[in-house]
């Protein structure tokens, strides 16, 4: 009878042993403790993956812009450099001007005399003749002279610079209103002056035709300025006397 009690007691603390292990949750906590690293694995693994795209983006965004801003101004600046390319405008101010077109009126006179000039009156080419070409043509017909800047046979080739130049030209009249500023001298170049007679021969007059063509003529003035005239052709009805 006490043995058989002493053996239930006995399976009962072995019993009551059991159950306050299983109440501690030593399992429990080993499942949890797992369930946490997982967490934090998942957790720390996302936060590090996030924070290095963002520095990768962030690094990219300030390389690229950085090279971005760098080179179109660094283009730009020196593409604004072929604005030097205007200097070539001081080509003009060496006063090798080119001043045939302007000369769009022209005239003639005596034997041989002929002009022209620009529209404002204020530019004027001056030529005249140190010979009776005229008056040989009517002795050996047609006359074909070729003249070369400076050239002892011819009495003016010039240039003048000023205001109301045409009006003394083949003229016995001269008015004050005539201003002559400056004058430029033909230094070389080349012209060829044709005449035709045209009728008899007077006393007052050897009636005929003049045309004089300049070619690549420079002229140059005191200062040493020049013009030129590239190619220019002069009509006029000469051997006329002015008065």
């Amino acid at each position: 009878m006490y043995r058989l009690t002493a053996t239930l007691f006995a399976g009962a603390l072995l019993l009551g042993c059991d159950k306050d292990s299983d109440d501690t949750g030593a399992p429990a906590t080993d499942s949890d403790t797992a369930l946490v690293g997982d967490d934090t694995g998942e957790t720390g693994a996302d936060d590090t993956s996030l924070t290095d795209t963002n520095t990768t983006d962030d690094t990219a965004a300030t390389e690229t812009g950085g090279e971005t801003g760098d080179t179109s101004a660094g283009e730009t600046g020196d593409t604004g450099d072929t604005g030097d390319t205007g200097d070539t405008g001081d080509t003009g101010s060496t006063g090798t001007t080119d001043v045939a077109a302007a000369l769009t009126s022209s005239g003639g006179c005596a034997d041989v005399s002929l002009y022209a000039y620009n529209s404002a009156d204020t530019l004027l080419l001056n030529f005249a003749t140190d010979e009776e070409v005229l008056l040989q043509a009517y002795e050996g017909g047609p006359t074909v002279i070729e003249y070369s800047a400076p050239d002892a046979g011819l009495r003016r080739l010039e240039l003048m610079v000023g205001e109301v130049l045409s009006y003394p030209m083949c003229n016995d009249v001269f008015i004050e209103d005539t201003v002559i500023e400056d004058t430029y001298t033909a230094v070389s170049g080349a012209v060829t002056l044709t005449v035709t007679p045209d009728g008899k021969p007077k006393p007052w007059e050897t009636p005929g035709d003049a045309t004089a063509v300049f070619t690549d003529v420079v002229f140059e003035n005191a200062a040493g300025e020049q013009l030129t005239i590239s190619t220019l052709t002069i009509s006029a009805r000469v051997g006329w006397l002015p008065g």
